[in-house]
């Protein structure tokens, strides 16, 4: 240990001679990126210096608190509380920013503060001028002492960097365990291992109903006094355990004007920690290579989509796109495989990484329908990590964050997201059953609300969210139909199918609406109904957004409305009626055009649904409207939050002129593409190329398509197809 410590240290007195930080790697795409995009309004993006799906994402949390401030991080707010490794990017919920850490000149109070004038606090002011945020490095000057932070990351492991002003004479760092994102401390413990570490857990209570965190800070300079307090008091020794335990590292300021502490955490222990420090860092990286090495993984990933535009501004928005798409899921398990279970026991996951932060609602839509065709190679990992959650809580995940089910949101949305990854072939066949006996049993389960789905094919209206959580669970029951076809089971098959159309019952002729029933299949008065109201019934949606949440059965939807002329006609009423969604409605209902909300997902996919009644034609105008009046490349670049990079994802995968409608089997129907040509690699190992001929601003609609050379007349491609590699030709006219 002392020989690492001599080693580590040696190295980072090299790199303090390094005055200039030049990446040794061909900067294509990465240049495209600019993570402040979506961090003002409701993005709720998170900033920070990570690596692609890595655990941590080091960045600051400032002091703001509220629904903005969700990923600890809101562009118009100007004060720090400190620097976490742990953020959520763009969800409407708020947890983590653990481990909070924050570089101080002499002696601050140890505490969260009202006004930085009074010294009650440890945060300080900062100016978006000093401020630089890229992919893989992050970095902002601390006004109140002068210090400037710098931080990136390998997957497991944040690294900083903190410069004091030259004449600096009392360098500190503070480690707070007490405060972090919306969340309550239960149970902390931080102490000195040696002169260069300090180590140590948090666990507490959000969100997420109980998640722990081990870490281990490795110093570049010996600590030349080490405290711990409790709260703003001093505690005797060099080890506390307490809810409110803060710690603080002293350095020599005679002979310290720059430090850098490497931060590495685990699920499981604090010895775990240490050996992801050791095997993802090895006392060999300075912090200038972990950042250029940050920097070569993006451009990697970035890369794996090659795409061109005919309008610079669009490159920015699509890269920074696909950025957010790889802040999460994030891998929650250690070097060794070992990670937390949703059982409260340590596991090891022998052969793949386990992965946590599963927003399934959001994310089955688009992001998953994407990833399976750009991110091949994590589909074996997701799938084991989903598969494992079933087995240590019983049912498939709904919305969970670490080792913990937050049962946030309608519908069991990983059903569809593991449903789609067995039709793509993902889930070896050894595998399959697992699988679809995990989806099988936790569709039927009897809670929430999936008791009523058994007995009548509907949630009745005693039970809140009736219709989101019908309308989500027959789309579930559909996706367990098509594997259980795959499979051959035809009673299953058979039995799930028959439910998934029970959202015809909610259709009710008066209003033309989806609408609640109860126990005896009655519908309430409509006297008082009004469609752009928000009720009980609808979650984070009315009915306008509601009607047309079936995209496992458009065709049955359709026909349900009218056929193709009166769909036609329905669908234009969405998008031209009045906006107004009277005065109680939650915030997510955002990114209004007309009645339809871009804001959140329940509407995304219904601007491909002109398609099934023949009207290609408007779903390329609605489409290409949404793209260029609901994205853009300013900190307020989103309408409405990422929520985990579905907002992007949408962008991605329409800005190359494909949908995935079904929730799962990979059959994608045309839109507008915004590219000129995008190329990428497939699980096959083949590339697909989609080339838009004489596209523009003004050329939206799709002339003629051809698919390898020959014409191709469907509105659609099946992933099949794609996988297969060869090359799609959209002929843009205006």
């Amino acid at each position: 240990m002392k020989t690492f410590h001599s080693l580590f240290a040696h190295i980072i007195a090299l790199c303090l001679c390094l005055t200039i930080w030049t990446p040794g790697i061909a900067d294509n795409y990465r240049k495209y990126v600019n993570p402040i995009i979506g961090t003002d309004n409701h993005g709720h993006v998170a900033v920070g210096g990570g690596v692609p799906f890595g655990m941590v994402n080091p960045g600051p949390v400032e002091m703001g608190e509220g629904w903005d401030w969700c990923s600890g991080y809101n562009y118009p707010d100007s004060l720090i509380l400190g620097f976490s490794p742990l953020h959520i990017s763009g969800s409407g919920c708020s947890d983590l920013g653990d481990i909070l850490v924050m570089p101080v000149s002499g002696e601050v109070s140890k505490s969260r503060g009202k006004a930085e004038r009074d010294g009650s606090g440890h945060f300080s002011s900062f100016s978006h001028n000093n401020e630089k945020a890229e992919a893989g490095y992050y970095s902002v000057v601390l006004d109140r002492w002068n210090i400037k932070a710098e931080m990136t990351a390998t997957e497991r492991v944040a690294w900083h960097r903190f410069t004091w002003a030259a004449d600096e004479k009392d360098p500190r760092v503070i480690i707070d365990l007490r405060n972090a994102i919306n969340d309550v401390a239960t149970d902390c413990e931080i102490f000195q291992i040696d002169d260069y570490t300090i180590g140590g857990q948090r666990t507490s209570t959000g969100w997420s109903p109980r998640h722990t965190i081990f870490f281990v800070a490795k110093f570049s300079q010996p600590i030349s006094k080490w405290c711990v307090y409790e709260d703003n008091r001093l505690q005797p020794g060099k080890q506390l355990n307490s809810t409110r335990a803060f710690g603080e590292a002293a350095f020599d300021g005679k002979t310290t004007k720059q430090i850098t502490m490497a931060l590495a955490l685990s699920p499981v222990s604090v010895d775990n920690a240490k050996a992801n420090l050791q095997n993802e860092c090895g006392g060999q990286y300075n912090f200038d290579r972990v950042r250029t090495t940050a920097a070569e993984k993006w451009e990697n990933m970035l890369s794996t989509i090659k795409a061109d535009f005919f309008d610079e501004n669009h490159k920015t928005i699509f890269y920074t796109a696909m950025y957010h798409t790889m802040l999460q899921p994030i891998i929650y398990s250690d070097t060794d495989g070992s990670y937390m279970g949703s059982d409260g026991t340590v596991h090891k996951a022998p052969g793949h990484t386990g992965y946590t932060i599963w927003s399934c609602w959001d994310t089955y839509r688009t992001y998953h329908p994407l990833a399976t065709l750009i991110y091949p190679q994590l589909q074996k990992d997701w799938a084991n990590s989903l598969l494992n959650i079933n087995r240590e809580q019983g049912h498939l995940p709904v919305w969970h964050l670490m080792n913990t089910e937050t049962y946030c949101m309608v519908g069991i949305s990983s059903v569809p997201i593991l449903a789609d990854m067995i039709l793509k072939g993902f889930i070896e066949t050894d595998k399959q059953e697992e699988a679809f006996q995990a989806m099988k049993n936790t569709m039927m389960m009897d809670y929430r609300g999936l008791n009523y789905m058994k007995k009548y094919g509907y949630v009745v209206n005693s039970h809140p969210e009736s219709v989101s959580l019908t309308m989500e669970y027959c789309l579930d029951d559909w996706s367990v139909a098509q594997v259980a076809k795959k499979l051959g089971k035809t009673s299953d098959y058979e039995y799930f199918l028959n439910r998934s159309m029970g959202y015809k019952k909610l259709y009710d002729p008066q209003t033309g609406f989806m609408r609640s029933l109860d126990e005896k299949g009655n519908f309430l008065p409509a006297k008082d109904f009004k469609p752009n109201i928000q009720t009980r019934d609808y979650t984070e949606g009315n009915p306008w957004q509601y009607l047309w949440l079936a995209p496992h059965d458009a065709e049955g939807l359709k026909e349900l409305l009218g056929g193709d002329k009166i769909f036609t006609a329905r669908l234009d009423s969405l998008f031209n009626a009045d906006s107004d969604l009277g005065s109680n409605y939650t915030p997510d209902i955002a990114g209004m055009v007309g009645q339809y909300a871009h804001g959140n997902e329940p509407s995304h996919h219904i601007g491909y649904l002109y398609n099934y009644a023949g009207r290609q034609d408007k779903t390329a105008e609605i489409v290409r409207k949404i793209m260029t009046s609901q994205y853009n490349d300013t900190k307020d670049g989103l309408a409405g939050n990422e929520d985990a990079g579905q907002m992007s994802a949408w962008y991605v995968l329409s800005a190359m002129g494909l949908y995935q409608v079904e929730p799962c089997g990979g059959r994608y129907q045309f839109g507008c593409p915004i590219i000129n040509k995008a190329s990428f690699k497939t699980a096959s190992g083949n590339t697909f190329t989609i080339v838009a001929h004489n596209n523009s601003a003004e050329n939206i609609h799709i002339a003629k398509v051809k698919l390898n050379g020959k014409n191709y007349k469907k509105t659609y491609i099946d992933y099949n197809d794609i996988n297969n590699g060869g090359t799609l030709e959209f002929f843009m006219k205006k």
